[in-house]
């Protein structure tokens, strides 16, 4: 699927080039590749190969959500959203496509460049990793077989994208049925980097060390439902402009009124990074914008393993 996806991804880019040139012969690199517009890497995982890691039910189906409201609501091209789900979410597919879609060479300051993962996490020595489809939490194989969050955020930051923004749903506590986690613990604190905090927003779904929970009357986690709900216009002011921050705001306040409402299965998001909150993730056709479908008494819900500490 990855090969397949570039070389479209290739062919796409060269017939923009040429139209563009053919336009504007003396347009710079800079002008030719800003007009390539935004990037997104979605990757889901439901069914892990390792057995020792309980399988999830809705992370696929987050992922392609994710990936759907990205092009029908923000404006994203469906030619520049990869999407990896089940065993193609690999642990060389994802690295393969976080080099390929981090080439300082595609992207220009005008760019944005989305990534998110909805799947297993785990946690050891205070490093933090998200699970591939072929990963494992076997404290003597973490190291080797799963992705480091630093260095995802390194990659992100090599880009020459000046916006990177990063959904992270997979902050879970133990490895029990349909939670997102891998083991025993959650995700240690996360502090970025000065060199990646000025231009990277991180917004993970729920606090450290806290479980991430999946809702089977809606077949979504509860975090991602929000966050698609706030991009489908939730988030949006009066010109239908959602910024990283109208976001947030609009994911937060919804999780903390659910968690009232649900004493005993809170869920509170939390973000880090010092991007702008006036980044801009999309601007939605306010005549299109229906009211937000949601249900703060939403029935039973089931918690998500995630970043295990070991």
């Amino acid at each position: 699927m990855i090969k397949s996806f570039f070389s479209l991804f290739l062919i796409l880019n060269i017939v923009s080039l040429m139209t563009y040139t053919a336009n504007a012969q003396s347009a710079d690199n800079n002008s030719i590749k800003s007009e390539l517009g935004n990037f997104a890497i979605v990757i889901g995982v439901d069914d892990y190969r390792s057995d020792d890691i309980l399988d999830l039910r809705w992370c696929e189906k987050d992922a392609d959500l994710f990936a759907r409201t990205l092009v029908s609501h923000c404006g994203y091209s469906s030619n520049q959203v990869l999407k990896l789900t089940g065993a193609d979410a690999t642990l060389e597919n994802i690295l393969t496509a976080l080099a390929k879609l981090t080439d300082p060479n595609l992207h220009t300051d005008t760019n944005n460049l989305v990534f998110y993962f909805s799947g297993h996490g785990v946690s050891k020595d205070g490093v933090n990793y998200l699970i591939p489809q072929d990963g494992t939490p076997n404290p003597a194989l973490i190291e080797r077989l799963n992705i480091p969050l630093d260095q995802i955020e390194s990659m992100l930051a090599g880009s020459n994208c000046q916006r990177q923004l990063v959904f992270i749903d997979a902050c879970r506590s133990s490895l029990t049925q349909n939670s997102r986690s891998a083991g025993n613990g959650s995700f240690s604190d996360v502090a970025l980097a000065d060199q990646y905090a000025r231009g990277m927003k991180i917004l993970f779904c729920t606090e450290f060390g806290e479980v991430s929970r999946e809702r089977d009357d809606i077949g979504h986690g509860l975090f991602t439902y929000f966050l698609s709900e706030g991009m489908k216009g939730g988030a949006a002011d009066e010109q239908g402009i959602i910024t990283i921050g109208s976001l947030e705001g609009f994911v937060f306040e919804n999780m903390a009124s659910y968690s009232r409402l649900h004493p005993g299965l809170e869920q509170i998001p939390v973000s880090r990074g010092e991007g702008s909150n006036s980044i801009i993730l999309g601007v939605v056709n306010l005549d299109k914008i229906e009211d937000p479908q949601i249900d703060l008494q939403l029935g039973q819900s089931s918690a998500h393993t995630g970043f295990v500490t070991l």
